[in-house]
């Protein structure tokens, strides 16, 4: 028997992977490493196979697993010629979908070979995301996360469309994220920052986000 043991926050893709593959499923709290301890001392000797599920960045909230992880896009199986063609033909979640395109399967090649050079990239998108946190917090405007993705919780739905809209206005593309994506009065935008991006192009958010939630 197989038991998947799945943060309670993970992400739909992840939750429907797992119904799909009908083994029991135990949700540990979130970021909660004794919680998960706790329901792998009670159910581990139940099963033959475990395994522990988790996002790396959590993409809504904006924190993190602690763990180390190169991510990308799409997923792959490694296995016989027999399960390949099973696969292939019987596979719901294969059938109804598309392929990678063939620029992701280059990107993810290319982030392969060139990941260990990306750390002057990664430390400079760890500057600029303290100093837009800092700049929020210094105006008291409520943001979750501490990673690039930092969520400015606006809890109303309209107001979330609102400041996404004045944003846009002002040449800054950030989309209201909604129930159901959230929980309701949870309404947020999320800012996805990059190591292209210097503060000073966005050093004029804080104040647009101030003027909105007012």
């Amino acid at each position: 028997m197989k038991s998947l043991q799945s943060s309670i926050e993970n992400r739909s893709s992840i939750v429907d992977g797992i119904r799909l593959s009908k083994a029991d499923c135990m949700l540990f709290k979130h970021n909660d490493m004794s919680n998960l301890a706790t329901l792998l001392e009670k159910n581990r000797a139940s099963y033959d196979t475990v395994l522990i599920i988790t996002e790396s960045v959590f993409s809504m909230d904006g924190d993190f697993a602690d763990i180390q992880a190169l991510a990308s896009h799409g997923a792959y199986v490694l296995t016989s010629r027999v399960l390949k063609n099973y696969l292939i033909n019987h596979m719901r979640s294969l059938l109804y979908t598309t392929a990678l395109p063939p620029v992701a399967v280059n990107w993810n090649r290319f982030i392969i070979q060139h990941m260990n050079n990306f750390s002057k990239n990664r430390k400079k998108l760890f500057k600029v995301s303290d100093a837009f946190r800092n700049a929020l917090k210094k105006k008291n405007i409520p943001f979750l996360g501490q990673s690039h993705i930092i969520p400015v919780v606006t809890k109303s739905n309209a107001k979330a469309v609102e400041l996404s809209l004045l944003l846009m206005d002002h040449g800054f593309l950030a989309f209201p994220i909604r129930p159901p994506t959230v929980p309701e009065n949870q309404s947020r935008i999320r800012f996805s920052l990059t190591s292209d991006i210097e503060y000073k192009d966005i050093e004029k958010v804080p104040d647009l986000i101030l003027s909105c939630l007012r």
